[in-house]
């Protein structure tokens, strides 16, 4: 069993172009440090990797709003704004590049496992590059819609995501940007779209990717009364025994 989740970094924030104050905000996501112990039970270590993966997207949403905030000219981010995403975006990928793997994962289901993790953060590196200019089109089509979602406009959102999906280039940041569409079309009150986009995403990725698509079309089906859909479907994508877990 894994002993220790390689999320804490032991690295230092020392760039000048990384400025209060969202320093300290930053030097925290870095600083995120998950540990199990040998009383931890293996059928435990899939959902604390979970936990742990949400835990650290969400302090980096929270740093990106914050980021945003201190940083936001009319026309978006200042340069110090942009270096300190592209910090955060970096470290973000070293994280999950370097994530442990549950114990209870066969050699092929580890090797998938790391694929997926190499396959996440090279995604992220490309946001970080295309928000200095350097990244290729797909990455540049993934930030706009990110631009979009926080201005709060599902719609164009919606329109990039797709349009990045169905890129050439994508391979499997089709399926991210999937799932990011989903979550427009649920915005925009279009929910049959957003479960049949979801389950694209789904059906598309290995990981942490694929087991949050499952956990948000397992909830979305549930809430709208669908639950023979659901199993249904879940047996399609196979992963009725996820299923089973996610309606626990």
């Amino acid at each position: 069993m894994f002993r220790h989740l390689a999320i804490c970094f032991g690295l230092s924030i020392t760039s000048s172009a990384v400025a209060a104050p969202f320093d300290a905000s930053l030097q925290a996501l870095l600083e995120m440090d998950i540990q199990l112990d040998e009383h931890t039970p293996v059928a435990q270590e899939e959902q604390v990797l979970r936990d742990a993966f949400q835990d650290m997207v969400d302090a980096y949403q929270e740093l990106r709003v914050e980021i945003a905030r201190a940083t936001a000219e009319e026309d978006g981010l200042d340069a110090d704004g942009v270096d300190a995403q592209v910090a955060a975006l970096e470290h973000l990928a070293y994280a999950i590049e370097t994530s442990a793997i549950p114990s209870t994962y066969t050699d092929e289901q580890a090797a998938n496992y790391s694929d997926a993790l190499a396959g996440e953060a090279e995604g992220l590196r490309a946001q970080a590059a295309a928000m200095t200019g350097e990244g290729d089109e797909v990455a540049v089509l993934l930030l706009e819609g990110e631009r979009a979602m926080e201005r709060e406009d599902a719609a164009e959102a919606l329109e990039i995501y797709l349009a990045a999906a169905d890129h050439g280039d994508a391979g499997e940041r089709a399926a991210f940007a999937h799932y990011k569409a989903a979550w427009c079309y649920r915005a925009l009150g279009r929910q049959e779209a957003a479960r049949a986009s979801m389950a694209v995403a789904a059906s598309g990725s290995t990981g942490p990717l694929r087991q949050q698509s499952l956990a948000d079309l397992a909830s979305w089906h549930v809430d709208a009364g669908l639950k023979r859909e659901g199993r249904r479907l879940f047996r399609e994508l196979e992963a009725l025994q996820a299923w089973r877990d996610l309606l626990r």
